[in-house]
């Protein structure tokens, strides 16, 4: 239902009022409206705030678990290109040997 009122004055303006259904506004923006039931019973309005409270707890333990889980995957990462780099000896540290032992000096001929 909608209704349109056309007001004179020095300007001329449209009033429109257009009537909202609240469960639309409920599940359209829910981060701005709520639909707030009547005759509802402290123990029926205590338990649905339980209920809301558990799930926001296990939406946030869920989202907790996917940042430890990228935060872990990115260290991973990082520890293996950190393996794969090649290392660049510096002035005065022993250079890394191919073989796995010394090599011995020949004794003799």
């Amino acid at each position: 239902m909608a209704e349109v009122a056309l007001t004179s004055q020095s300007k001329q303006y449209i009033n429109v009022v257009t009537s909202v259904d609240p469960y639309w506004l409920a599940d359209m923006g829910a981060c701005f409206f709520s639909v707030r039931e009547q005759n509802f019973s402290d123990r029926d309005r205590t338990k649905k705030a339980t209920e809301f409270n558990k799930q926001a707890e296990m939406e946030m333990a869920m989202d907790n678990d996917r940042e430890a889980a990228k935060a872990a995957q990115a260290q991973e990462l990082a520890l293996r290109n950190v393996a794969n780099t090649p290392r660049i000896a510096g002035m005065g540290t022993p250079t890394p040997r191919r073989g796995g032992q010394t090599p011995r000096r020949r004794m003799g001929i």
